[in-house]
């Protein structure tokens, strides 16, 4: 992430702190995606007409433990905010029995993904992601913040089109999903451009 993206994803403002409800702000669009408890839409903000992937989140279908583990995941992310290569959580709303998760959009799917589809995979290639998700791990360890679920699947691209390579710094993030990831603090009890981890939350 380059500094001018930073200083731009540093200036957006979390509308949950109007105590208005999501879609006071929201437009859902697209499905992305779903699982037991859990649906991932394609939302488009009303004032700056940007896309995001939201996760929205049904408290009530969640196991026993589920909605603190939930709130660990979000607490985890705040703290990651900013990161290198780490995708970004930009606002959340808790709406009676649903959780909404605004975050960075992720276009180009996963790792794997994109693997099979080339077929030739260099070393040139596997270095460049391996520096990325090094760096990106580094800054979670640096903020008390074990991920526990790496694999290709869970790296995700930020554009779909084209091939990347000459590009990843700007386009590979660290993203980390509910049971995921776990913090480290002693008083705690818990394509190609983007790293995600969502295979649980999804399942």
């Amino acid at each position: 992430m380059t500094k001018k993206e930073r200083r731009k994803e540093e200036r957006f403002v979390e509308d949950s702190t109007s105590g208005q409800p999501f879609e006071h702000f929201y437009e859902i669009g697209d499905e992305l995606g779903e699982g037991g408890y859990a649906f991932v839409y394609r939302c488009v903000h009303l004032r700056t007409n940007k896309s995001y992937a939201v996760k929205e989140v049904v408290l009530s279908k969640m196991e026993s433990g589920g909605e603190s583990t939930l709130k660990d995941e979000i607490a985890a992310l705040k703290l990651l905010r900013g990161g290198p290569h780490i995708v970004r959580l930009y606002d959340v709303f808790f709406e009676d029995d649903h959780c909404f998760m605004v975050m960075e959009e992720m276009k180009g799917g996963d790792l794997l993904s994109r693997i099979v589809e080339k077929e030739v995979y260099t070393e040139r290639e596997a270095r460049g992601v391996c520096k990325i998700l090094f760096e990106a791990i580094l800054y979670c360890h640096q903020k008390k913040v074990a991920h526990r679920d790496i694999k290709p699947e869970n790296l995700l691209l930020v554009v779909s089109h084209g091939d990347v390579l000459d590009r990843l710094p700007h386009i590979i993030r660290l993203s980390l999903n509910i049971f995921d990831c776990r913090m480290l603090m002693t008083i705690r009890v818990s394509n190609w451009p983007i790293l995600v981890l969502q295979s649980e939350l999804l399942a």
